[in-house]
């Protein structure tokens, strides 16, 4: 059997489901509305309710020497369970990918039923990752907007500072006490003149 389908759950699981308790609380936004309960069971024993079944995802991760894996590589151990059917069980390992990010992969496939349980999942998990590319998009839309409305803003202010232009200086603020005392004494005698004139 060819390990696609096991691979698809498994991150399925790994990258959404087991995250999905919190999501529901913290944003909501982000899970699919087909996902009716997510609840945490226990540590990484995560139900999840759909409106045609009932899953329940646990996984198990150690680290440490077994058959499969070489000593001090982590192994993991996914069961599924569909309306209290064991309908999936595989072991992983984890190993990195190009961008060194960590990525469980499947080793063994101890049990796996086909059923409609498959088209199910794989079909959330599509609707999942569109979901996912919608919200990111109209988050960047969002960014780009805001960038913008910065930029504009920007570009107004700094028109409007340009037509009013630098502020007028004060002659008198630049000269002495004693130059502005002299010049004011200046334009009075010629007013004293005139009134002895009279």
């Amino acid at each position: 059997m060819e390990l696609q389908i096991p691979t698809a759950i498994l991150k399925l699981y790994l990258e959404t489901f087991r995250c999905y308790p919190q999501w529901r609380t913290t944003c909501p936004d982000y899970t699919l509305p087909d996902v009716q309960i997510a609840t945490e069971l226990a540590y990484n024993t995560t139900l999840i309710k759909t409106c045609q079944a009932e899953y329940i995802f646990t996984f198990n991760q150690r680290i440490g020497f077994t058959d499969e894996i070489v000593d001090g590589l982590a192994v993991g151990h996914l069961q599924l369970m569909r309306d209290d059917t064991l309908v999936l069980e595989l072991s992983a390992s984890v190993s990195a990918s190009n961008n060194r990010k960590l990525v469980w992969r499947p080793q063994t496939v101890r049990t796996f039923i086909e059923g409609p349980w498959v088209g199910e999942l794989l079909g959330l998990a599509s609707k999942q990752e569109a979901h996912e590319r919608s919200l990111a998009e109209l988050t960047t839309k969002e960014h780009k907007k805001d960038i913008e409305a910065l930029d504009k803003w920007r570009t107004r202010r700094a028109a409007s500072q340009s037509h009013v232009g630098p502020k007028p200086r004060c002659r008198l603020a630049k000269r002495s006490l004693w130059s502005r005392l002299w010049e004011n004494l200046l334009r009075l005698r010629p007013l004293r003149y005139i009134a002895e004139s009279e």
